[in-house]
């Protein structure tokens, strides 16, 4: 014989706390017509996730989901301490490569400042040859005067 519980010996019997929504259509009725956006929204996500290969071949399998999920938590925290000690391990690598890319910055910045200082000198050498030109094109058209003044 099956015995039949009313609602308030379900909600005891089960022991639900907090999770405990049998007897209270009306917090949900609440949160239906207030956040009924919000509820669009989840249901949104639990129906993407329901279109998700790995969850449906999860429910297919029958799967423990919170057995499963406390492996994963446990694989992503092994995984992050590798991550975390293989950084550890690989710190003095990675300060000496910062000091060898500031030594690398400081030494461009030297180059890019001489090689300002060239084109500078070099600009001025093109004046000067520029002057000198001239200068010689001056001496020619003279000399050439005397001689045909001597002629």
């Amino acid at each position: 014989m099956v015995d039949i519980l009313d609602p308030t010996e379900l909600e005891n019997a089960l022991d639900l706390g907090d999770l405990d929504l049998t007897g209270r259509d009306e917090m949900i009725n609440e949160l239906t017509n207030r956040d009924g956006i919000i509820l669009d929204i989840v249901n949104g996500h639990i129906r993407e996730n329901l279109e998700d290969e790995l969850v449906q071949e999860a429910l297919k399998t029958g799967v423990d989901l919170r057995h499963y999920s406390q492996e994963i938590e446990r694989e992503l925290a092994a995984v992050e301490s590798a991550s975390i000690s293989d950084y550890i391990g690989q710190s003095k690598k990675i300060a000496q490569l910062h000091k060898e890319m500031k030594q690398c910055d400081s030494i461009l910045k030297q180059m890019e400042q001489m090689l300002g200082m060239f084109q500078q000198d070099l600009g001025s050498i093109s004046t000067e040859i520029q002057t000198l030109q001239e200068k010689s094109l001056e001496m020619s058209v003279k000399l050439k005067n005397r001689k045909r003044i001597k002629s």
